[in-house]
C-alpha cells in the first residue's frame, strides 16, 4: 500500500502489517514505510482507536529489531499480555457461567468474545474483549437472568412489570454487569434486533454450531458461516466505524479455509442480508487482504452499489478521527445497505415507532398505556431531532 494513501503511512502500515496475507513481502513494506518517515506515536493512536493494538505484536517483532523502538515493542508487548490475561479471566467467567445456566435447564449458546478469539485468531491476547455475549431461548431468559444474579450479576436496566412486555418485544438483549469485578454480560434472545436483516429463520443458528476451545475450554458457538454473516451485519449495525470489526470478519476467513460459501450467501440471500455480507467482505479484501474463491469476488463485483459502499467506508475509517456520520446520514446508509424494499421499510418503521430504553426512562406509562409508547417515540423523534440531528 502506497504511503501516499489516505491516512498516511501510518494507516498504510496498520493495515499492511495487520493484515491476513503473511507473504515475504510485508517486512520489506513495512521497512520502506519506515524508511519514509513512520510516526510511531499516531500509529499506536491509531491502533489504539481501532481497538487492534495487540495485532501490531507480531509483525513488529519480525521485523530488524533496531527498526522499532523500544518503548514501542514494551508498550505492545504489555498490552498483549494484558489482554491475554483479560481474556483467559473471561474465559473462566464464560464457563462459569455456562455451568450454571446448564444446572437451570437453560439453553445457552455462546458467540464473540472468547469463543471468537479462538475460532479467528486462536490467541486471546490478539483481540480486546469487553464483554460476554450468550443467546438464550426467549422462553428461558427469566431463568438466565435469575442464574446471573446468583452469580452477583445486575441488571443494567431494571424492568419492571410494566414494562416487560414491550421491552422484550422491540429488543434483543439485555446488558449485565458485576460490581465486584466490572465482568460484562449482554444476554440475547435474538442475535439481531427485528428490524435487522440476518437470517431468514433465525432459529436455524441453534443447529449451526461447532466447538472453540479458548484457552483450552470446549464451548460450543456459533459455527463460522453465520458467525461471519453475524459479523457483517453487527459492523452493518455500527457503519463500520472500527477497524477491529474489519478484522475479526479477515481473520475468521484466514482461518477457516473449509467455509461452506454457497450455503453462506444463499442464506444470507435468504434473510435479506447479502449485501451487508458483501460489504464486510469487500473491507476485509480491499484492506486486509483476504483472499476470496473467484464465484465469491464475482458475486461481489455484480453489486456496484455495495462496492461503492465499501469504498466510502474505507475512506472514512482511513481518517484520524472516530469516523461520525451525521443522523440523516446514518438513516440513509442504514437504508442503502438493505437490498430488499421490505427491509427498508421495516427500518423506517423501527426507527419511528420503536420505543429505546431513552424513551423508557422518560416516559413512565403504567402498563395499560404502554401502547403509547410508539407514538410518544415519534413524537419525540420530530421534538429532538427537527434542527439538532442528534442520534436516538
Amino acid at each position: 500500500m502506497a504511503s501516499n494513501s489516505p491516512g498516511g503511512r501510518e494507516h498504510a502500515f496498520l493495515l499492511c502489517a495487520i493484515g491476513a496475507d503473511a507473504t515475504d513481502a510485508k517486512p520489506i513494506t513495512l521497512h520502506r514505510l519506515i524508511d519514509a518517515g513512520l510516526d510511531w506515536n499516531r500509529l499506536l493512536a491509531r491502533a489504539r482507536r481501532h481497538r487492534v493494538a495487540p495485532l501490531l505484536v507480531d509483525p513488529l517483532n519480525a521485523l530488524v529489531p533496531e527498526r522499532v523502538p523500544a518503548d514501542i515493542r514494551s508498550l505492545l508487548s504489555r498490552k498483549h499480555r494484558g489482554t491475554l490475561r483479560r481474556g483467559v479471566h473471561l474465559t473462566g467467567q464464560l464457563v462459569s457461567i455456562l455451568n450454571r445456566f446448564e444446572a437451570a435447564g437453560v439453553r445457552s449458546l455462546p458467540f464473540k468474545g472468547p469463543t471468537l478469539n479462538a475460532l479467528a485468531y486462536a490467541d486471546l491476547g490478539l483481540r480486546q474483549s469487553i464483554d460476554l455475549d450468550i443467546l438464550v431461548a426467549q422462553a428461558d431468559i427469566q431463568a438466565a437472568t435469575l442464574a446471573l444474579v446468583e452469580l452477583g450479576f445486575s441488571p443494567r436496566l431494571q424492568v419492571d412489570a410494566t414494562r416487560d412486555k414491550a421491552f422484550f418485544e422491540f429488543e434483543n438483549a439485555m446488558a449485565f454487569r458485576r460490581t465486584s469485578d466490572g465482568c460484562l454480560v449482554e444476554l440475547h434472545w435474538a442475535l439481531t434486533p427485528k428490524y435487522l436483516p440476518f437470517l431468514a429463520d433465525p432459529g436455524q443458528v441453534w443447529n449451526s454450531v461447532t466447538v472453540a476451545y479458548p484457552a483450552g475450554r470446549a464451548i460450543t458457538t456459533l459455527a463460522p458461516e453465520p458467525l461471519l454473516l453475524f459479523l457483517c451485519v453487527h459492523g452493518a449495525k455500527h457503519s463500520w466505524e472500527s477497524l477491529c470489526w474489519v478484522a475479526d470478519i479477515a481473520r475468521l476467513i484466514t482461518r477457516q479455509p473449509t467455509l461452506r460459501w454457497e450455503q453462506l450467501l444463499s442464506d444470507a440471500a435468504a434473510g435479506g442480508s447479502l449485501r451487508m455480507l458483501c460489504v464486510g467482505l469487500l473491507l476485509a479484501r480491499n484492506l486486509f487482504s483476504v483472499t476470496l474463491p473467484e464465484p465469491v469476488n464475482q458475486m461481489l463485483a455484480s453489486d456496484p452499489k455495495g462496492g461503492a459502499i465499501a469504498h466510502t467506508l474505507a475512506e472514512a475509517l482511513a481518517g484520524e478521527d472516530a469516523p461520525v456520520m451525521s443522523y440523516p446520514a446514518r438513516v440513509l446508509f442504514h437504508l442503502q445497505m438493505r437490498e430488499r424494499t421490505a427491509d427498508k421499510f421495516r427500518f423506517l418503521q423501527h426507527l419511528a415507532l420503536t420505543p429505546t430504553v431513552r424513551d423508557y426512562e422518560l416516559f413512565r406509562l403504567p402498563k395499560p398505556l404502554t401502547i403509547l409508547y410508539p407514538p410518544m417515540r415519534a413524537v419525540r423523534l420530530v421534538l429532538d431531532y427537527a434542527g439538532q440531528g442528534r442520534r436516538p
